[in-house]
C-alpha cells in the first residue's frame, strides 16, 4: 500500500508542496468521503471512510517522510559516487608504506612481568680490587681490608738506605689504581705473605723487578710457595741486572754479587752466639785474708730469657725468614760481621755495626 501510494504521490513531485496537499485532500479524502455522506447507506459511508482512513494514511506518512528527509530523495535518484581513493589502481607499495605485522595485543598491553634476576657470584663480579691504606715499605703495606701484606720473593731497601725513596715511590705509583691478592699459604711475622696482581693485569712484584726497583734476595728461599710466579721474576731480574735498571745502577752496582750468594746459601739459624766482649772491671781493693773474693760467673752463655733471639745482633730479634726495619722500630748493634737481615746497609756483611740508624 505505501509502495502505491508513494508511487501515485510521485507524479506530483514536482508541483509546490501546499498544491500537492490540497489535491491529495480533494482527490483521496473529501470528495470520496462527501459522495459516500451523500450516496450510501450508513455502513457503506463508514467502511468507506475507515477505507480511506487506512488508504491515505500511508500516503501522508510517506509524504511526511519525504518531506522531512530530503536525504533519501537524493540516495534514489543519484547513488552516492564511490571515493577515489576507492577506484584508484593499485600501487605497489613502498617500504615505508608497508604494512607492519600485527603484534598480539596483549604483549603491548600487558607485558609479561620479568622474572627477578639472580645477583651475580662473587666468582662472576670477579676480585675486588683493594687500595692501599697503610704504607710501610715498597714490599709490606696495609691494604683496604685491613690486612697486613708481604708480597712474596722481592725485597725493597730499609729506610734510610740508598734507593728507598724511590723503590717506595714506584711500588706506591703502581698499587694507586688498585689490586688484588693471591695468598702463597705463608706468613711472616704476622704479615700474609701473597703474588699482588694490578689493576691492568700485570705482575706487582715482577713489574717492580723489571724496573729494578727489587733485588732477589728471598727468590730462591720461597720459590716453592709460587713457582710460576718465581719463574717470571728470575727472568726479570735477570734483564734488569744486566740492563743496569734502576737501583741496580745507582745503588747495588757492587754489591749484586753479595746478595746472591747471601740468597743461595742462608745463613744456618742454630750457630753458636757470638758473645760481646764485656768491659773490664775497675781493680777491686785487697780481700781480707780470711774473707777471699769469689770470681764472677762466666759470661760465655746467652742468658735463658734470650733464647730464641738471632745471635748476630745485641738486641733479640727473632729467628725468621725476614725482618725490616719497619718492623723493628728502633737502632740494632751488629754482634759480629755477620747481617743476616740486612740492616746495616744493603749487604749481609758488616758495614759500620749499627743498623736501623735512621731510628
Amino acid at each position: 500500500m505505501v509502495q502505491v501510494a508513494r508511487a501515485v504521490w510521485e507524479g506530483f513531485g514536482r508541483l509546490p508542496l501546499p498544491v500537492r496537499l490540497i489535491a491529495w485532500l480533494l482527490g483521496f479524502w473529501i470528495l470520496p468521503v462527501a459522495w459516500l455522506a451523500a450516496r450510501g447507506s450508513r455502513v457503506a459511508r463508514y467502511g468507506a471512510l475507515a477505507f480511506l482512513v487506512l488508504v491515505t494514511a500511508p500516503v501522508a506518512l510517506a509524504i511526511a517522510t519525504d518531506e522531512t528527509e530530503p536525504a533519501r530523495e537524493v540516495v534514489v535518484e543519484a547513488p552516492t559516487p564511490t571515493a577515489p581513493t576507492e577506484i584508484q589502481p593499485a600501487q605497489t607499495p613502498s617500504a615505508a608504506d608497508s604494512p607492519v605485522p600485527d603484534t598480539p595485543e596483549t604483549d603491548e598491553a600487558d607485558p609479561a612481568p620479568l622474572e627477578p634476576t639472580e645477583e651475580p657470584t662473587e666468582e662472576e663480579r670477579g676480585p675486588t680490587l683493594l687500595h692501599i691504606q697503610r704504607p710501610i715499605d715498597g714490599d709490606s703495606f696495609v691494604a683496604s681490608d685491613g690486612v697486613e701484606y708481604r708480597v712474596s720473593m722481592i725485597n725493597t731497601p730499609e729506610t734510610a738506605e740508598c734507593g728507598s725513596a724511590e723503590s717506595d715511590q714506584a711500588g706506591y705509583a703502581l698499587l694507586e689504581q688498585g689490586f688484588t691478592v693471591q695468598p702463597t699459604g705463608g706468613t711472616t711475622f704476622g704479615r700474609m705473605v701473597v703474588v699482588v696482581t694490578l689493576a691492568d693485569g700485570r705482575g706487582y712484584g715482577v713489574t717492580m723487578a723489571q724496573q729494578g726497583m727489587v733485588d732477589d734476595r728471598y727468590l730462591e728461599e720461597y720459590r716453592h710457595e709460587a713457582p710460576e710466579e718465581a719463574d717470571q721474576l728470575e727472568a726479570a731480574f735477570a734483564t734488569a741486572r744486566q740492563s743496569g735498571a734502576g737501583l741496580w745502577t745507582t745503588c747495588w752496582s757492587d754489591t749484586s754479587d753479595q746478595i746472591a750468594v747471601a740468597t743461595a746459601t742462608p745463613e744456618p739459624a742454630d750457630r753458636t752466639p757470638t758473645v760481646a766482649p764485656q768491659p773490664l772491671l775497675p781493680p777491686q781493693p785487697a780481700p781480707a785474708p780470711l774473707e777471699p773474693l769469689t770470681p764472677p760467673e762466666p759470661q760465655d752463655q746467652v742468658p735463658a730469657a734470650e733464647e730464641g733471639c738471632h745471635p748476630a745482633y745485641e738486641e733479640c730479634l727473632p729467628i725468621g725468614p725476614d725482618l725490616d726495619c719497619a718492623d723493628i722500630g728502633h737502632r740494632v748493634h751488629l754482634t759480629g760481621q755477620d747481617d743476616p737481615y740486612r740492616l746495616d746497609g744493603n749487604s749481609t756483611t758488616r758495614q759500620n755495626g749499627i743498623g736501623c740508624e735512621s731510628y
